[in-house]
């Protein structure tokens, strides 16, 4: 029993001295390597900053919805601020609104009233810079070709000394899905409006008056990308999300991710507006079925009510 208790301390004093080794060893290996923890160190803290400072920040706006139900409430204002938006549904259930709310019609006529199918670069030292409505010029394809722009068109405008200089690719759209190209745009104007004629439809470029940048100055660069209204709405369906604030609240809160922040919170309002336009256009086309039914039903009527007359004369 003796031995078994003298041995106890011994093991414990072994272990303790084995792990004052270890520590030794640690702090020895700290010491003799400091160089390579500091080069480490600095590696890290220059890919970070590297990261922050080429990549584009993503920037998010917020939207709280009332969805109400038409027995109880007539339809009214859609939009009542950026942060708090009113929506009047025409159905009953929240679950089903907030499926239309990130359906694919609503973002593409979203996309269509601002025209933000429409992207405009500032061509810079490190990166382009993306402009929203402080770009000088507005570009844009007509309606009928404007769909079948199935590869994004890129225009580029440069200011010359004596003008401008308009280069760009573009592709066409064949039957089956196929496309023919790439066709290449090459002209040279001394002012703007303009409009150039492409086997993709017509290219109108006209001056953006609610700019404060009226014009480019001598060799900057204008870059444009234009993509049909259908393909531009994909991108703002993958950044939304919809997410009801509370189950016992009709309130849907929507949350979408973009570059720009202003062309955030404009996107959520205009999709408001393009909702309850759609759910307009609905209830208008019940409204006009019904009268037709009820005015089909009462010239059978009056038919059959003429007929017997008739026949009890």
């Amino acid at each position: 029993m003796e031995e078994n208790k003298n041995a106890v301390p011994e093991e414990l004093l072994e272990k303790d001295e084995q792990s004052f080794f270890d520590f030794q060893l640690i702090y020895t290996t700290l010491i003799l390597n400091w160089k390579w923890f500091v080069f480490s160190l600095i590696v890290c803290l220059g890919a970070a900053y590297a990261y922050l400072r080429y990549t584009t920040p993503m920037y998010q706006a917020y939207a709280k919805l009332l969805i109400k139900d038409d027995e109880r409430s007539p339809r009214g204002n859609s939009i009542q601020n950026a942060a708090n938006l009113g929506l009047i549904t025409n159905s009953n259930g929240i679950d089903n609104e907030m499926e239309l709310l990130t359906s694919h019609s609503i973002a593409e006529a979203s996309v269509r009233d601002l025209k933000i199918y429409v992207n405009y670069f500032m061509e810079g030292k490190v990166r382009d810079h993306e402009l929203y409505r402080t770009q000088p010029f507005n570009i844009d394809v007509d309606a009928a070709h404007l769909n079948r722009l199935d590869v994004p068109m890129r225009i580029i405008i440069e200011k010359t000394s004596v003008g401008y200089s308009i280069t760009g690719t573009y592709y066409v759209t064949l039957t089956e899905g196929r496309v023919d190209g790439p066709f290449t745009i090459n002209k040279s104007v001394s002012q703007i409006p303009t409009v150039i004629n492409t086997k993709a439809g017509t290219i109108s470029i006209t001056r953006n008056m609610l700019s404060m940048v009226k014009d480019l100055n001598e060799g900057q660069i204008l870059k444009v990308k234009i993509s049909s209204p259908k393909m531009a709405a994909y991108k703002y369906i993958r950044n939304l999300a919809v997410n009801q604030t509370s189950k016992t609240t009709t309130i849907a809160q929507l949350t979408l991710e973009d570059q720009i922040p202003q062309r955030a919170i404009d996107y959520l309002k205009q999709m408001a507006v393009a909702y309850n336009r759609q759910a307009n256009e609905d209830k208008n086309e019940i409204a006009q079925k019904t009268e037709s039914f009820i005015n089909s039903r009462l010239e059978k009527i009056n038919a059959e009510l003429g007929s017997t007359e008739r026949s009890e004369e």
